[in-house]
């Protein structure tokens, strides 16, 4: 078993979005607003570098519609193949903004990236030094609704020495189109640590287990910090 293990959670980088309800602005700032969504993200995987992670946790929304930027899909990848330089992991999940039909360009993700299936829930094993640290679980959407509770599909293998849960859902609404579940719903998944996308805050819902949202890392309005 591995003697320690650590990672970054982040979701919701809406790289290439555009930001809405700001007043006239020079081409300057323009320029150094539209950048901050891949700039945040960029400090996200230098930081990463700098911790030495062992993996990069994506809870989906990496863009913000079917039509993703072309620059934005480029600057992303070029980003994971410097994690990949690293030796660091990516697990992710697709959300409402970014789900498998949506894809558009087929640009290669490099060997150290894996895309959760919109099929089912995958158990994919985070590596430590040749060895399983921790199995981590998660399902994509297929579309940008999903109304079914993926939660409930969630079951931690007997053998698990650390579990974690990758969703992109909307907790506490089962009316949602956001995959949406319970509290409860992801107690009883038996997970250690969720790491959860959608919600634009960050937010510790639970600490047994660990329910956490990271927030998305650039505020996209003035609402947003």
């Amino acid at each position: 078993m591995a003697k320690n293990l650590r990672f970054i959670q982040c979701g919701d980088l809406h790289l290439g979005s555009p930001f809405h309800n700001l007043a006239a602005i020079d081409d300057r700032w323009q320029r150094i607003i539209g950048k901050a969504p891949v700039r945040a993200f960029q400090k996200i995987v230098q930081l990463a570098i700098d911790k030495q992670v062992h993996a990069v946790l994506i809870t989906g929304d990496v863009y913000t519609s079917a039509n993703h930027n072309l620059t934005a899909q480029l600057d992303y990848v070029r980003l994971l193949h410097k994690l990949a330089q690293h030796q660091i992991q990516v697990f992710a999940v697709l959300g409402n903004h970014d789900p498998l039909e949506a894809w558009k360009a087929k640009i290669p993700f490099p060997p150290n990236v894996h895309i959760f299936s919109a099929e089912a829930v995958e158990r994919v094993p985070l590596l430590v030094d040749g060895q399983e640290a921790a199995a981590v679980y998660g399902q994509s959407y297929a579309k940008g609704e999903q109304r079914e509770n993926l939660a409930w599909k969630f079951n931690r293998a007997a053998g698990d020495t650390f579990s974690i849960g990758l969703l992109h859902t909307q907790v506490g609404s089962r009316e949602s189109t956001y995959a949406p579940c319970t509290l409860d719903d992801l107690k009883e998944c038996g997970m250690d640590y969720w790491a959860l996308g959608h919600i634009h805050k960050h937010e510790i819902l639970c600490e047994k287990p660990y329910i956490v949202y990271a927030g998305n890392p650039q505020g996209l309005d003035c609402t947003e910090s």
